[in-house]
């Protein structure tokens, strides 16, 4: 066989390669965008999270902002003692919500959101009735309000809930 017909005969081969390999490089470039996309979004979940948990604390750390709530609050009438326990549990369901979130979106494990999540619900049950009126009404989705709510309820007919 002469290099002549080496080069015919390798040539369909070489193609083939460059095709597989110019597909495969598009192939991992899109995964790569997909993941800096989903890595996007965590990171501006987290910022945002960060930084509604620092106004919670910096109410909570504040007469003159406890203050200033009072005066503002939309959903009833709340003492600054109330302000400050408010924010406390804007503390503590900003974990929650974060975590859903990220459950929902795909990017924690299951098991681990759901553990957070019962674990908020068993340690917040009984001060339900505050949350609903005046910390699920400040801005949380309607589905995670829901989920929230519906977990309460499980509590409310087999008692605390088991994690998974």
């Amino acid at each position: 066989m002469t290099l002549l017909e080496v080069s015919l005969f390798s040539q369909p081969f070489i193609a083939a390669g460059t095709i597989i390999g110019a597909t495969m490089t598009v192939w991992i470039a899109f995964l790569v965008y997909r993941w800096s996309k989903a890595t996007d979004k965590v990171q501006h979940i987290r910022l945002v999270d960060e930084l509604w948990q620092r106004v919670n604390l910096t109410v909570i750390e504040n007469p003159s902002l406890q203050a200033l709530e009072v005066k503002h609050h939309p959903f009833g009438t709340l003492t600054e003692e109330e302000i400050k326990y408010l924010h406390f549990h804007l503390l503590k369901l900003n974990v929650a919500y974060t975590v859903w979130t990220f459950k929902e979106a795909k990017t924690v494990d299951r098991a681990r959101a759901e553990t957070t999540l019962r674990n908020y619900c068993n340690t917040t049950y009984k001060d339900r009735t505050f949350i609903e009126t005046h910390v699920l009404t400040r801005g949380y989705q309607s589905l995670f309000q829901k989920e929230i709510c519906k977990r309460w309820d499980k509590i409310d007919k087999n008692g605390w809930l088991t994690m998974p």
